[in-house]
């Protein structure tokens, strides 16, 4: 019974594990999506921002 219990806790920490990975790159996606987007639209939204 011991055992069991333990290999459930380890695949409950296995799946978290996959979960966390697969956010982490949706969120590294989206972090990198704002950062082109802020890169790639800085020069022309600071254009009318200082005029």
């Amino acid at each position: 019974m011991k055992n069991k219990r333990s290999n459930r806790k380890r695949q409950r920490r296995v799946d978290k594990l996959y979960v966390g990975e697969d956010r982490q790159e949706e969120l590294i996606d989206i972090i990198l999506q704002c950062f082109v987007r802020e890169q790639g639209g800085d020069k022309k939204s600071s254009e009318p921002n200082s005029s």
